[in-house]
């Protein structure tokens, strides 16, 4: 216990320099010291050594970067996870993951970046337990704390609103908390906030296997619904922010049957022809972190949206629409503009398809 005391209070650096990766640790009297770094081209290893610091020759890239640090002594093995992000010009966020919790059907990660601030953040449907957290980078390159909550693919049922209450109260005690996400990240964001009486940012919330939706999505049927209807537990005394696109039927039904009535004075910005991907409309237009850094500063009344901003979400969005209103030149106009930027647009198969049928139509 006394090792993993000391090794716990080493302070694990990242750094760039001429091209290379370097990770380095304090140091322990007879200790030895291995490192992974896992980047989206894979994953580089040093084995035991007396070394505490090590020079990964890799390219450098933006983005999302893992990084374990092994401890060696007396053949007790301790280990130890920085987490971190390279931007463009090659700065380095990083946070300390200090907390892993894995039990049947779901997990918790806490990501510890030094802050008063707290996001609590779900992943969407679909994801594994091993998938990272939902908006990691993001959160952590805005300098604040992040409590992943990760689920098994099964829309985080086996996950009860005591239970959550039980694993974060004690985290976020003293700290500014919000709890975010989107899809079924928004949906729990907001089906969990009163334990904690957290801020709520939810993006497009739906569960895809409750009732008000039945037959409507895919997923029914994957599992069975578990939880309390939303509006049988305390809701938050705090702020509260819905987005999402009115004119998505699914999304519309669950907030008009689940949300509205369990929240009447939330906070709702429409987002007219963003579809579904309505939180990576806002990223695109560069909307996203401003919504977010005027939530956490309580500037409430900041919060909006500009809808004349357009984007390929939007564009696809509004080829669909025309296309089913037979209106063939306009498909062609939005299905074009969205394949424009096809490595950000879902479904192009889709929108080619479309196109071509169009194009046989006119």
């Amino acid at each position: 216990m006394e090792i993993n005391k000391k090794v716990a209070k080493l302070i694990r650096r990242v750094a760039i320099s001429e091209g290379k990766i370097i990770l380095e640790t304090d140091e322990l009297p007879d200790t030895e010291y291995a490192f992974y770094l896992y980047h989206k081209n894979g994953t580089d290893k040093l084995f035991y050594s007396p070394e505490s610091r090590v020079n990964f020759q890799i390219p450098i890239e933006t983005g999302e970067y893992s990084a374990r640090f092994f401890y060696r002594t007396n053949d007790v093995v301790e280990v130890f996870t920085l987490f971190f992000v390279v931007d463009k010009d090659e700065k380095i966020y990083s946070a300390e993951k200090e907390l892993v919790i894995d039990e049947d059907g779901f997990g918790f990660d806490y990501y510890n970046n030094n802050s008063l601030i707290t996001f609590v953040v779900f992943n969407g449907d679909g994801t594994k337990i091993s998938t990272l957290p939902f908006g990691l980078g993001f959160l952590i390159k805005l300098g604040f704390n992040v409590i992943g909550v990760r689920q098994d693919n099964n829309c985080y049922q086996l996950l009860s609103y005591e239970k959550f209450r039980e694993i974060v109260q004690p985290i976020v005690r003293g700290k500014k908390t919000f709890l975010y996400g989107s899809s079924l990240g928004g949906y729990c964001a907001l089906y969990y906030a009163g334990a904690i009486n957290g801020v709520v940012i939810a993006a497009a919330p739906r569960n895809p296997i409750h009732s008000s939706i039945e037959n409507m999505t895919t997923a029914v049927g994957k599992h069975d619904y578990l939880h309390e209807d939303m509006k049988s537990n305390p809701i938050t005394s705090k702020f509260a922010l819905v987005v999402f696109d009115p004119e998505n039927n699914v999304d519309k039904v669950f907030f008009d049957q689940v949300v509205a009535p369990s929240y009447p004075n939330l906070k709702l910005l429409e987002a007219p022809n963003a579809g579904h991907e309505v939180l990576l409309h806002l990223n695109h237009t560069r909307q996203l972190k401003n919504i977010i850094i005027n939530i956490v500063e309580g500037f409430y009344g900041n919060v909006r949206l500009d809808n004349s901003l357009k984007s390929p979400y939007t564009d696809k969005n509004l080829a669909f629409k025309h296309f089913k209103s037979g209106n063939y030149r306009e498909t062609i106009y939005y299905a074009s503009s969205a394949l424009k930027e096809s490595s950000k647009v879902k479904l192009d198969k889709e929108l080619v398809s479309i196109i071509n049928h169009s194009l046989s139509k006119i």
